[in-house]
């Protein structure tokens, strides 16, 4: 089994942990909400992308955009 994608997730999120208690200056009111928004149009947008460089076109094959 392979956790390259697992160590990346971990990452991801231990630099954001790392970041909010660094420079909580800057941060909005509810911070977790905006890592969750990113992180949730990150992967929309990276399957979207992963759809159109496979050849499928995401408006046609609506079903397809879940699998």
């Amino acid at each position: 089994m392979e956790f390259t994608l697992l160590w990346a997730a971990l990452t991801a999120v231990g630099a954001a942990w790392l970041g909010t208690r660094v420079w909580p200056a800057g941060l909005p009111e509810r911070p977790l909400d905006e890592l969750i928004t990113a992180a949730i149009v990150g992967l929309l947008a990276g399957r979207l992308a992963a759809m159109v460089v496979q050849g499928i076109n995401p408006l046609t094959n609506l079903s397809d955009f879940l699998i």
